[in-house]
C-alpha cells in the first residue's frame, strides 16, 4: 500500500513521503543509498525493480533533495551515474523549510478564510 492511502497513520516517513510526494519505494532506496553511493542498474537488482522504475524513484529523491547525481565517465567514452544520499541534517533541514512554509501559508489562508467568511455574513445580513 502506498503511503499516501494510509489513513490514520502518521509517522516520520509518513511526512516525508508527503511533504515531498515520495512513495515506499523512493524511501527504500533512499535508506540503501545512506549506507553508500551506487548506480541505478545496482540499486534495481537490490530492491528487485526494472531499472526504470529506480530511474523515476531517484529522479524524485533528487528533486526532493534527498540525493544527488555524479556522473561517472566510463574509460573508453561513456558515461553513468552514481547517486548518493544527503546528509540526514540537511535533509532534516529541507523537511523544517517546507513545513514552516506550509504553516505560513494555511495561517494566510485560514485569515483570509476568515476575512471573507465573516464579511460574507455581515453582508447577507
Amino acid at each position: 500500500m502506498d503511503r499516501h492511502q494510509s489513513p490514520g497513520r502518521s509517522t516520520c516517513a509518513d511526512m516525508l513521503c508527503r511533504l515531498l510526494d515520495l512513495n515506499d519505494l523512493d524511501l527504500h532506496i533512499y535508506r540503501l543509498l545512506i549506507q553508500g553511493s551506487q548506480c541505478a542498474r545496482d540499486l534495481a537488482e537490490q530492491v528487485g525493480k526494472d531499472r526504470s522504475t529506480v530511474h523515476r524513484s531517484l529522479q524524485r529523491l533528487v528533486e526532493g533533495g534527498l540525493c544527488q547525481r555524479q556522473r561517472c565517465p566510463v574509460e573508453g567514452g561513456g558515461r553513468f551515474f552514481r547517486y548518493a544520499a544527503v546528509a540526514p541534517e540537511e535533509v532534516q533541514q529541507r523537511i523544517r523549510t517546507c513545513l514552516d512554509n506550509w504553516y505560513h501559508r494555511m495561517e494566510q489562508a485560514l485569515d483570509q478564510f476568515m476575512a471573507e467568511f465573516y464579511s460574507n455574513e455581515n453582508t447577507n445580513q
